[in-house]
């Protein structure tokens, strides 16, 4: 019996609906092929720095061995089926070992040698060249210091020539970062550093093993590159927009640039110490989030200009590329553009912008660029809780939803505006517990591996202080926006918006500064903690990582009470882990 086209459109409309489920649940991360290269990877970056290969080479041509060997199997299997899934096997065998084995050739080759044995050598004055990469604030001594990368050494430390080092030079001193300056001071080999919570132990994860110090600039050799010029200036214009328009309140003034600029020199003591002990400082390291905010602002005002779908995606690129250049192209703003480039790439020509392929390609090219981010707390931080969001948070998210119907008999057009409210209040909800959740579940680990603390409490905290944050970064996009559209002849009444706009953020800023400050007052809010090893926090997070791989890749997704389980591991494996504190 057929039936009638308008008989099946009135059952459609008459069938109950599930306002929970949405087009990309469960297949919001999408199938992302690239990790078979990113575990092989970063397994060679982490052998790589502690044990470089003396010859490269040789892993490198048993690499190509192997991947020869193959594709000799995947030939065989395709030509004979019997044959098929034992060289399937094999190949699956096979491809992570010869994978491993050029990536280990790759990152021994780029790894700076940490010159350990030199550890044990005086400190010996020296004549360098430096090439300045960054540039901190003078301290209370007046002495400017930063980072920077050796040019010219004398003959007898011609082993300091491409090293990166931390200097300290008296000031008052004006070295933008690009400038090349001859300063005379002691180098020494930095002392390794058991405390992981050390600026010596960061600046060894960073690849920084040397530090000059007593310097004395003997004077400029080279200006900084038209690049670092125009990041500069472009920098300094934008934190000038944001401050401007009111001198009331100069430390919750200075919270938006430090925000959306990652100045974060600019925060006071106290302010940084309350967000880095309720667990909110990742508000202040542009990331994904902001990066993220600014490429969706930009792509709105070129649609609001009838600009094509073809151009505005690379017109936007363009733009977010000026930005992360002009905030001194910091690593946590690269990765993040580096993620956006990949997904509106394939936007663009038409495949599935989905987050976890965009994840691990933008992670995969981080390793080659610069192999020593994998050990970057930020990197680490970055990339482990955009894997949990995509992998754990929206499905958790989802589930949440459908266990939590409202209004599950009502079609969509017979809702009040009462009940869609309710509706959209239900979602956000579920879509902040189950984003908080899942960078919880990842970060403690590494935040008691590497800062020493504990905050239970960021899990509620997070929920109330993301939409606030996105906010002010909003309102700040759009301030930018509105100075350069007023810097236009004729156009100069736009003016009046940037500083509305600047009121805006700041009186954000001011609710996230009042919450997480009465949020550091409640007793056992945080605590200080610390592992009785310090491989134990990246290893934890490891775990986590697998176990929201399991869920996502099975049907245990579908049931509430293990996608509860990450967060209780990651409580239990604390517990069990030697963690040791002391309330604060």
């Amino acid at each position: 019996m057929r039936i009638s086209t308008a008989a099946m459109r009135a059952e459609r409309m008459t069938k109950p609906v599930n306002h929970a489920e949405t087009p990309h649940s469960r297949s919001e991360a999408g199938r992302a092929p690239l990790l078979y290269l990113i575990v092989p990877a970063v397994a060679a970056a982490a052998l790589a720095k502690s044990y470089p290969a003396d010859r490269p080479l040789v892993f490198a041509l048993a690499a190509v061995s192997v991947a020869g060997l193959a594709v000799i199997l995947d030939a065989l299997g395709r030509r004979k089926p019997r044959r098929a899934s034992w060289s399937l096997h094999l190949w699956h065998i096979l491809f992570p070992v010869g994978a491993f084995l050029l990536c280990y050739a790759y990152a021994s080759m780029r790894m700076p040698a940490p010159h350990a044995e030199l550890a044990a050598l005086p400190p010996r004055w020296a004549d360098v060249t430096l090439k300045v990469q960054s540039v901190y604030p003078e301290n209370a001594y007046g002495n400017v210091r930063g980072i920077a990368r050796v040019e010219k050494a004398p003959a007898i430390q011609n082993h300091l020539v491409g090293e990166r080092l931390f200097f300290s030079v008296k000031g008052p001193l004006d070295i933008p970062p690009g400038s090349e300056v001859e300063v005379k001071g002691i180098v020494k080999r930095l002392p390794e550093s058991e405390n992981t919570d050390s600026f010596h132990a960061w600046l060894e994860r960073s690849g920084v093993y040397f530090e000059l110090r007593r310097g004395k600039a003997l004077g400029p050799v080279a200006p900084p590159g038209k690049i670092a010029a125009f990041a500069t200036s472009a920098r300094d214009w934008m934190r000038e927009k944001l401050l401007e328009g009111s001198d009331k309140m100069p430390e919750i003034r200075a919270l938006v640039p430090a925000m959306m600029l990652g100045d974060k020199a600019l925060m006071s003591p106290e302010d940084k110490t309350v967000f880095r002990e309720t667990g909110m400082m990742h508000l202040f390291a542009v990331s994904g989030l902001h990066v993220g905010l600014v490429a969706l602002v930009v792509e709105g005002l070129l649609a609001l200009g009838r600009l094509g779908r073809t151009k505005r995606i690379p017109a936007a690129q363009v733009i977010l590329l000026l930005y992360v250049v002009a905030i001194g192209a910091p690593p946590s703003a690269v990765r993040a553009f580096l993620m956006i480039l990949f997904m509106r790439a394939a936007a663009l020509v038409g495949r599935p912008a989905k987050g976890l392929p965009s994840l691990a390609a933008s992670a995969l090219a981080v390793l080659v660029w610069q192999p020593m981010q994998l050990f970057d707390i930020g990197a680490q931080l970055s990339y482990a809780i955009v894997a949990a969001i995509l992998l754990y948070g929206l499905p958790l998210a989802e589930l949440l939803k459908e266990k939590l119907p409202l209004y599950p008999d009502f079609p969509p057009q017979s809702l009040s505006a009462r009940q869609r409210l309710t509706i959209n209040t239900r979602d956000s909800l579920a879509t902040s517990l189950g984003m908080s959740l899942a960078a919880f579940a990842v970060s403690v680990p590494l935040s008691v591996a590497y800062f020493g603390y504990l905050a239970p409490g960021s899990v509620l905290l997070n929920i109330l202080m993301i939409p606030i944050a996105l906010l002010a970064a909003s309102a700040a996009v759009v301030s930018i926006a509105a100075a350069l559209v007023a810097s236009v002849p004729f156009l100069g009444f736009f003016a009046f918006v940037k500083h509305f706009v600047n009121h805006a953020a700041w009186l954000a800023a001011w609710e996230m500064e009042g919450i997480a400050a009465a949020a550091h007052k409640i007793p056992f809010f945080h605590f200080e903690a610390s592992f009785a090893a310090g491989w134990q926090g990246p290893a934890m997070t490891a775990l986590v990582l697998f176990i929201m791989v399991v869920l996502a890749s099975d049907k245990l997704h579908r049931r509430l009470l293990w996608m509860l389980a990450p967060p209780a591991v990651v409580a239990i494996a604390v517990a069990l882990s030697g963690v040791i504190g002391r309330f604060a």
